[in-house]
């Protein structure tokens, strides 16, 4: 994960280039592997020296990438964070802090079991509340790109229709012009037909040109997933669990800017226009309004208005995803529990 410097003290060979090969029977030492990490068993003095040095070096490298740059976010790891946010720290530093070579059925193996499945009980509870998020979110999505998929359709057909007849009515009657002027005697009648042409055909062009817009129509659907970001009446199904909120209103370790996931979302909206005028203009508020309705305000949409509602809830749904990646990670950073042992 982006940011996690702190596995570079750890000794690598997958690559080939830190290879310590000791020589004498007295500086013998194993290695063996546990969740993809290498763990030292035991280290003679010249080699602790030489991984010292790899760690002073590790530490560099961090720094010089700048993953650390705000100390308060240095000192907790995106692990630690995420156990924070599910709760389950207490149960984390326990499971840590445990003999792992604990006698086979004793009470602390046991307790090493029982802490193992207490965190995979809780990572799978907030991962369920994730789905059920999301699929909230792809409902709401779902819905307003049929409404826009219609709305779309009908303004295209307007559209198509009236660049038709603006170049059939306008090369019909620049035709009948041309004809007319082959007689000398029919000069007034030519010259009224190619200016009836022309201001039928601008006419028409028009017409189609305010068509562009399109229609609008309400957004039926028992879902404004984005009402809790701005203020606004929520839904009973469009609530965020509080752990998912929480995840939101965080500063993420890889910001720029050290500025909450909410904020993030809030900045990239007002810079591709999403929301625009900004939210703290009139106009702006009444924009806000059209992306977060119910269907009880009966607020009649356009197709820009789906098209940015759409594409704010995909960002939402994509900086979740962000939430199941860190469970994934502290999952895999668990200690093994040895479970066969107890036979």
């Amino acid at each position: 994960m982006k940011g996690e410097c702190a596995d570079l003290h750890v000794l690598r060979r997958q690559d080939g280039k830190h290879s310590f090969i000791p020589s004498g029977p007295q500086r013998n030492f194993s290695l063996f592997k546990r969740h993809g990490i290498l763990e030292l068993m035991s280290l003679n003095t010249h080699i602790a020296v030489i991984l010292a040095l790899f760690v002073t070096t590790g530490a560099g490298w961090c720094q010089a990438h700048g993953d650390f740059a705000n100390p308060g976010l240095a000192a907790i790891t995106p692990v630690a964070s995420t156990a924070r946010l599910i709760g389950i720290s207490a149960e984390i530093d326990e499971l840590r802090a445990a003999r792992q070579d604990a006698p086979a059925g004793s009470p602390e193996q046991w307790r090493i079991l029982w802490l193992h499945q207490r965190v995979v009980e809780r990572t799978a509870a907030v991962q369920l509340q994730i789905d059920a998020t999301v699929a909230e979110i792809d409902n709401e999505i779902a819905r307003a790109t049929e409404v826009r998929g219609f709305l779309a359709d009908r303004r295209d057909n307007r559209v198509t229709r009236a660049n038709l007849l603006s170049a059939l009515i306008g090369g019909g009657l620049g035709g009948t012009s041309a004809g007319l002027q082959l007689s000398t005697t029919q000069t007034a009648a030519a010259a009224g037909t190619g200016i009836a042409g022309g201001a039928i055909a601008a006419g028409i062009a028009l017409y189609g040109i305010h068509a562009q817009k399109g229609e609008t129509r309400t957004l039926e659907t028992e879902s404004n997933m984005l009402a809790q970001f701005f203020d606004r009446p929520i839904l009973p199904t469009s609530h965020y669990p509080p752990v998912i909120w929480h995840f939101l209103s965080e500063v993420a370790p890889s910001d720029p800017d050290h500025i909450t996931r909410r904020d993030r979302l809030m900045r990239t909206w007002i810079e591709l226009k999403r929301l625009d005028p900004p939210p703290n203009t009139p106009v702006g508020q009444v924009k806000i309004d059209h992306v977060t309705n119910s269907p009880e305000q009966h607020l009649l949409l356009t197709i820009d208005d789906l098209e940015d509602r759409m594409a704010m809830l995909q960002d939402v749904r994509a900086k979740l995803s962000y939430l199941k990646r860190d469970l994934a990670a502290l999952l895999e950073s668990l200690p093994d529990a040895h479970p066969t042992d107890l036979n």
